[in-house]
């Protein structure tokens, strides 16, 4: 089995989290709907690292669960079919 670490941080704004009462703990933190336009990503053909968090998310929750089929893939446009 192999495996790979790869550093992966988040910029926020702490004012715009405080002003919507969100707080950001864990992954699963940013489906918050209050979030929904103030995330943002490079897209995945243009980014190593972008598409191994899109690999990460769609490992864990699918997807349906993970929003790529409903909001990233409408966004982006150019991810094709399941990734391994």
């Amino acid at each position: 089995m192999g495996t790979t670490l790869e550093p992966y941080g988040l910029i926020y704004q702490p004012t715009l989290l405080k002003r919507l009462g969100v707080e950001i703990k864990d992954w699963d933190d940013l489906l918050n709907p209050k979030l929904k336009g103030h995330i943002a990503q490079c897209t995945p053909d243009r980014s190593s690292s972008s598409h191994a968090s899109y690999e990460v998310i769609l490992a864990m929750h699918g997807w349906r669960r993970g929003g790529v089929a409903d909001q990233a893939g409408g966004q982006h446009g150019d991810l094709h079919g399941p990734l391994t």
